[in-house]
């Protein structure tokens, strides 16, 4: 088979979509000596380096939603065919490829106000969604949660759905020396214990709750950590950092920006917890993230995150800061507590395995390509 897989979200400073992307990938390449791939890629990455694996760099034109939608995906699909065409939210307008798509989330669908973009730009998206996921011939999505969004949302037969789990990157599992901690703290300026956040900043990830939350311990348990939040500016970051900087707690929050993987390592392993009380995931991968580098971990009930974490972490309504409060108290209070949460943490992540996740994905290729095979005989 001659597979083409849409790369795009691999760049410099990627976060999720761009992680499970590489991921996903780096685990085909292992896995995958007979098939050839194209990965059409927005920046030059040296990714893979394998015979069977071609790493393309799209024009600049190709950065264009639209244009890559009406034009560049249409325009090298046509010039260089591929029997499979694995989009990620997005299928190209035109392709006489099989197309498997991967569809995290819709939440632009579902909640548009959320989403940073003009309305006619989400519009132009919402047609672009439809029209992918009733052009698929396969849709992977890695939770259930998701899975039942999709096939309610937009009343697809359940065949066409298939939920394949995201893997945990085994590198977080890795230990940090105690001096790189040390020395990675003390560049970003964190001086004491910490509560740790990871994500992107948006209001989606619901930082200003656990901002308050943060606040109320520091005034009435008088807790002494600082709360370390890791992700770059996405869309209204300004609203928290104007929470952050206007709360009593304000010297004791530290701000990051995008952090390197190696960096990221050694935070996760010098923390004292982890929370994540986003208000809607497709996914988290910073929960296994967290739960691989042996950090007790909170995180909301909304979403795919109660799938993700199993019984493995404590879980709360994201929208009521005093519950969010307890909750990092009672881990906080509790060396048993944070022990018991270690240790489902470990055993939680064992079920998500990027090796399983690609054999199941190279399976679902080789039956959408042998299904296109019968209805070409049969024409």
């Amino acid at each position: 088979m001659k597979i083409g897989f849409d790369g795009r979200f691999i760049r410099q400073g990627q976060t999720g979509n761009g992680v499970f992307t590489q991921l996903l990938l780096e685990g085909l390449a292992r896995l995958d000596d007979e098939n050839e791939y194209t990965v059409y890629l927005l920046e030059d990455k040296l990714l893979i380096q394998k015979d069977n694996f071609r790493l393309k760099r799209m024009p600049f034109l190709h950065a264009s939603s639209h244009l890559r939608f009406l034009l560049t995906f249409p325009l090298e699909l046509w010039r260089n065919p591929v029997d499979i065409f694995h989009a990620i939210y997005t299928i190209p307008l035109r392709t006489s490829a099989r197309v498997v798509l991967t569809l995290v989330e819709f939440s632009w669908l579902i909640n548009p106000e959320e989403f940073p973009a003009s309305p006619l730009f989400l519009s132009q998206l919402r047609l672009m969604t439809r029209h992918s996921i009733h052009r698929a011939d396969r849709i992977i999505t890695p939770t259930w949660v998701g899975r039942n969004e999709l096939l309610s949302y937009f009343d697809l037969p359940e065949e066409k759905v298939e939920v394949i789990h995201f893997g945990f990157n085994d590198v977080f599992l890795e230990p940090c020396e105690r001096e790189e901690i040390d020395r990675i703290k003390q560049r970003y300026g964190i001086a004491s214990h910490y509560l740790l956040s990871v994500g992107d900043l948006h209001p989606r990830k619901n930082l200003i709750r656990l901002i308050e939350a943060f606040s109320w311990l520091k005034e009435t348990q008088r807790i002494s950590h600082q709360l370390v939040l890791v992700g770059k500016d996405l869309w209204r970051a300004e609203e928290i950092y104007r929470k952050a900087s206007s709360c009593s707690a304000r010297d004791s929050i530290v701000f990051t920006g995008y952090i390197p993987i190696e960096e990221l390592k050694a935070l996760y392993q010098g923390a004292t917890l982890f929370a994540f009380p986003s208000l809607n995931e497709g996914f988290g991968l910073p929960v296994h993230e967290a739960m691989a580098s042996r950090l007790p971990v909170i995180v909301s009930d909304r979403g795919a995150l109660p799938e993700v974490a199993g019984n493995a972490a404590l879980v709360v309504d994201p929208l009521n800061v005093e519950e969010i409060g307890w909750a990092i108290f009672r881990v906080l209070d509790s060396p048993t507590l944070r022990k018991e949460l270690v240790r489902k943490g470990l055993e939680q992540i064992q079920a998500f395995s990027w090796e399983e996740s690609c054999r199941k994905t190279l399976r679902l290729y080789q039956n959408v390509c042998s299904t296109g095979c019968e209805e070409r005989r049969r024409r």
